[in-house]
């Protein structure tokens, strides 16, 4: 026999000799309520060898078991009718659960996965006559953030039924906005019902707009930003939340783009609202945006390496002669380099280094540039004249060496200015100084442990790093973790500098971006300097 078979036998006898793993436990009610007949258990593999899972049923006890299972990393999840699926170890509504390394022949033995009941959201969509809305999407949405921009995120999503009635069910406990938009085609729309609703398409124009309908959010906005939230408990029903949908005036959007054909994004100040993208057409790039509502809008053109933009603010009327000015962009000289290492012509390693350039504030429909430098550290940055722009986001691309993989941002600076924490501009293309970036390879790495109230290891938990009150604005400076179950946490790649430290049991992805969530833990944060190539510790206990 081939003595690669033989060999490939062994291995496999090897592998099916290993003992095989188990793990017990009980399926709960949340806070102490009883156990949870029926419940489905699952332990899925997470360790990126092949998709491999297990699955179990809870007993009229709640109790649990999982044998025969092989060595690895796990989450173990459960799942039953009218309550929430949840991993055992998980803090937060959208969070994960920890992870169990099982090992051969290992029995773990009194985990408690606790389930909390879900929640739902009724109401009714109809015009204003009373009359139901039928056909209409219905979303239950929570704040979310992109790019340091509060948006609404959709969590569930249904439809009315002919009594213009919606069921959002699934729920997690917690604080939830809610939309309503009518279905906008016309095979759905001839299923409404509401005479009031009928026949809103016309002609249009200055003297006869066109009505058009758009999200209209509880208990009666079209704009996102002033929308009230409600908050739902565990396992209720918040019923009530009824919406009236109201035809809206809507007019053109029409202008040009000087010099030849351009891309043209309307971005409505309400981020809310669906972007609407159209081509504007070759010659003088004349554009037309119809359907659009009263509300204030950028406008952004671009046409290869040119950029413009426009803001407008649609009241009552068509709005023509709108023009975009397309601007060319002025080349800034920058010189990149390593802080460990004389400069040199060439340097390899550099072509390994990408690097953002943002607008700041970001322009609408505009995403960040990508720029890499030369091995020999020169690149250039495509700016537009009078605009504010910063530099963030060190990425390392391709195979890239160990030596530099910890790379970060250490300095920035455009003549004697600090560019890294307060960004730069060009107003005049005859006085351009170049910008020196040094990338730093020692960065500084924290551990600590969390403490629950009752001074006990609190196991995932949140750990929120934050910078300092300059960076604070910057997203891509806060960095996250969750402490294991001994409490013990470690985030590494740290550009040194002063940061603050906050921690909490239970918190929503995110939801640190929002000033006013921030401003209730003020106190509750601890200060601490990062060094070079150091590690510090820390302790610090969970806010509940």
């Amino acid at each position: 026999m081939n003595t690669l078979w033989i060999a490939l036998l062994v291995l496999l006898g090897q592998v099916s000799q290993q003992p095989a793993a188990s793990v017990q436990g009980l399926v709960l009610k949340h806070a102490g309520g009883g156990p949870i007949a029926g419940a489905r258990v699952e332990l899925i593999r997470t360790d990126g060898t092949a998709p491999q899972s297990y699955a179990g049923i809870a007993g009229g006890d709640g109790a649990f078991s999982i044998e025969n299972v092989r060595p690895g990393i796990y989450r173990l999840a459960a799942s039953r009718s009218g309550y929430l699926r949840r991993e055992f170890g998980q803090r937060s509504r959208t969070g994960l659960g920890l992870a169990i390394n099982l090992e051969a022949g290992q029995q773990v033995r009194n985990l408690e996965i606790e389930l909390r009941p879900s929640a739902t959201i009724t109401g009714r969509v109809t015009d204003r006559q009373g009359d139901p809305v039928v056909a209409t999407e219905v979303k239950a949405l929570v704040p979310s953030y992109q790019n340091g921009q509060r948006i609404l995120r959709a969590v569930q999503s249904t439809i009315t039924n002919d009594l213009g009635e919606y069921r959002l069910f699934g729920l997690a406990a917690g604080q939830y906005y809610v939309s309503a938009t009518p279905a906008s085609d016309s095979s759905v729309s001839s299923l409404i019902v509401s005479p009031s609703l009928q026949g809103l398409s016309s002609s249009g124009g200055m003297n006869n707009p066109l009505l058009s309908y758009t999200a209209v959010y509880y208990p009666g906005s079209t704009d996102s930003r002033i929308a009230t939230p409600i908050d739902v408990p565990s396992g209720g029903e918040f019923g009530g939340v009824n919406i009236t949908i109201v035809p809206l005036k809507t007019y053109h959007i029409r202008g040009t783009v000087p010099g030849g054909s351009a891309r043209v994004t309307l971005v409505p100040g309400d981020p809310g609202l669906t972007t609407s993208t159209r081509e504007a057409g070759a010659s003088e790039g004349p554009f037309d945006f119809p359907n659009v509502a009263a509300g204030e809008y950028t406008l952004v053109a671009r046409s290869g390496e040119l950029l413009g933009t426009a803001s407008v603010n649609l009241r009552e009327g068509d709005l023509y002669g709108v023009t975009i000015g397309l601007s060319p962009s002025v080349g800034v000289p920058t010189k990149v380099m390593f802080d460990d290492r004389a400069p040199e012509d060439i340097d390899p390693d550099l072509e390994s280094v990408n690097l953002n350039l943002l607008a700041d504030p970001p322009i609408p429909g505009a995403p960040p540039d990508v720029y890499s430098p030369f091995p020999n550290g020169f690149l250039s940055f495509g700016v537009l004249l009078r605009q504010d722009y910063r530099i963030a986001n060190l990425m390392l691309r391709g195979t890239t060496p160990a030596r530099i993989g910890d790379a970060y941002i250490k300095s920035i600076r455009m003549g004697n200015q600090d560019v890294m924490n307060n960004g730069f501009r060009v107003d005049d293309p005859e006085k351009i100084s170049p910008i020196e970036i040094i990338v730093g390879t020692r960065p500084g790495t924290l551990t600590g442990t969390v403490m629950s109230e009752k001074q006990k290891p609190d196991a995932n938990a949140t750990v929120l790093l934050v910078p300092d009150a300059g960076r604070q604005r910057w997203t891509d400076g806060y960095r996250t973790t969750t402490s294991d179950l001994a409490g013990r946490f470690t985030i590494g790649r740290i550009a040194p500098g002063d940061y603050i430290v906050y921690s909490w049991e239970e918190v929503d992805d995110g939801a640190w971006m929002d000033p006013e969530f921030m401003k209730k833990y003020e106190q509750r944060g601890k200060r601490i300097h990062i060094s070079e190539g150091r590690t510090e510790t820390l302790g610090i206990t969970a806010i509940p």
